[in-house]
């Protein structure tokens, strides 16, 4: 297992959220405050996994 530092977690939690908006994995809602609630989603899931090993 990695041994993740907050700053890691958190640049690889971006990272991985932004490559997915890029690749069509999180997907534009109507409304832009939808939109933002399933970014917001994606990037915890992803730092709640990193942050729990």
């Amino acid at each position: 297992m990695l041994d993740l530092n907050d700053k890691a977690i958190y640049e690889l939690s971006k990272e991985f959220t932004f490559l997915a908006i890029q690749n069509g994995l999180i997907r534009e809602k109507p409304a832009p405050e939808d939109t933002a609630k399933s970014v917001i989603a994606f990037y915890k899931t992803i730092f709640e996994a990193l942050s729990n090993n």
